[in-house]
């Protein structure tokens, strides 16, 4: 995956609304870097369905509008989830995934209904 500019907003960084994806990690890697094109912020992003393969997400009419899917468009949609590192393990947020309309390179983050998905599950522990 190339570097992609996206547009959207992650909780409790609303007023930054620009972008860049980069894939520093290389291609075999489920890891991608998600920073604001100002660069006052980075997340770790990974793809949800390498830490759990029943990942499940429902996108609905709200979300179909918010991500200006149209219907008679083939679409593709990505889904990321934040990464967090605490000492030596590392913490992803099932809950609120990154929905991407990789076509019009726009994003929404959302809350899902979903009481399994943990804001903060741990999937990775650093070696010594």
């Amino acid at each position: 995956m190339n570097d992609i500019e996206l547009q959207g907003t992650i909780f409790g960084f609303e007023e930054i609304g620009n972008y860049l994806l980069t894939n520093p990690f290389g291609p075999s890697s489920h890891f991608r870097v998600l920073s604001s094109r100002d660069g006052s912020v980075s997340f770790i992003v990974v793809n949800p369905f390498a830490i759990l393969s029943e990942y499940e997400v429902e996108v609905d009419n709200e979300m179909i509008r918010q991500l200006s899917i149209d219907e008679r468009e083939k679409v593709n949609i990505a889904l990321l989830c934040i990464v967090r590192k605490e000492e030596k393990d590392l913490y992803v947020n099932l809950r609120c995934p990154i929905v991407i309309n990789t076509e019009r390179c726009i994003f929404k983050q959302i809350i899902l209904d979903k009481e399994e998905y943990g804001m903060s599950v741990p999937f990775a522990q650093r070696r010594p």
